[in-house]
């Protein structure tokens, strides 16, 4: 059998920089877009023209299929930029690459979209039955995306695979998760004892384990699926992880929870705070029992083998 040949765009991203390896490792032929060479480079300057599908098309002839990465994460400040450059890269952006993708055969299209879709979290656990209540710019982008990819896709000679992650951490992982490793190292006790919020994650390496059966699995075709680590983790328990990994005490005192919100708003803003101290769970049994796919490494390993090869 041979060797399937798989294009992943945003190689040089934080998912990318450890899928493509990764996929080597297995034996796939890969051939990696960055934005760094513009082999894949979109911006609210750059128009995507005919010339540009043409080329895409050309690049993607022969892949067996297309792992989308690449996109607009950060957030904007100005409400209405956002819009537009979140909808032109993250969407429409998409769209052109699956046309050109499904021109040039390739049989599978596997976007990584976002938990966000559904919503901030609370009191639901999301399901794949969950309608998508989208709030920001960058989840509607994906949701947007999500839709055309379905349009594109229905009774063609493409398979969809469609993977909603919630927050992806990593030894590098940046923006929220990256503030809470520099609040872990701090050498006095912090006040998030009493914290029993629940909200899911996702580590890197179980995130690559899923694209990557996704990539030949014959039920992943056509889904869309959730995923997280075996349990959702407070902001207690993601500190108490980082600090044990680097081998301290968890060392944490009890403080009333709604004044801790109080503090956060304060410092944060509401949303941010939300982010940190509100629950966000989702129900990935149908990806369990459809695919088989668990979550093999838990958030402890992650810091733990990431402070072993920073002692190197």
């Amino acid at each position: 059998m041979r060797e399937k040949k798989i294009v992943i765009t945003g190689a040089g991203g934080f998912i990318g920089k450890t899928l493509v390896p990764f996929l080597e490792k297995c034996s796939y032929t890969i051939s990696a877009w960055h934005r760094k060479d513009s082999s894949y480079s979109i911006s609210p300057n750059i128009e995507i023209t005919e010339r540009t599908r043409k080329d895409w098309q050309r690049r993607l002839t022969g892949s067996d299929a297309v792992i989308h990465l690449a996109g607009l994460a950060h957030q904007l400040n100005d409400r209405g930029t956002a819009e537009q450059q979140y909808a032109l890269i993250n969407t429409d952006a998409t769209a052109q690459l699956a046309h050109a993708a499904l021109a040039a055969g390739v049989k599978r299209f596997i976007f990584i979209s976002t938990a966000k879709v559904f919503g901030e979290g609370g009191d639901t656990i999301y399901s794949t039955q969950s309608p998508a209540q989208p709030m920001d710019a960058y989840a509607r982008s994906k949701w947007h995306a999500e839709q055309q990819l379905q349009a594109i896709t229905t009774n063609s000679t493409m398979e969809l695979v469609v993977i909603r992650p919630p927050l992806v951490y990593g030894a590098n992982a940046k923006a929220n998760f990256a503030q809470l490793q520099k609040l872990s190292i701090l050498p006095f006790p912090l006040p998030f004892a009493s914290l029993r919020n629940r909200r899911d994650m996702i580590a890197l390496d179980n995130l690559v384990d899923l694209i990557e059966l996704c990539i030949h699995h014959p039920a992943a075709a056509g889904g869309t699926w959730l995923c997280a680590d075996a349990q959702p983790y407070s902001l207690a328990e993601i500190i108490a992880a980082m600090r044990l990994a680097n081998g301290r005490r968890r060392a944490m005192f009890p403080f009333p929870p709604a004044l801790l919100r109080g503090i956060f708003s304060a410092i944060l803003g509401a949303a941010r705070a939300e982010k940190a101290l509100g629950d966000f769970q989702l129900d990935c049994s149908a990806t369990h029992a459809m695919l088989g796919w668990r979550p093999q490494r838990t958030m402890r390993d992650i810091f733990i083998a990431a402070d072993r090869r920073s002692a190197k």
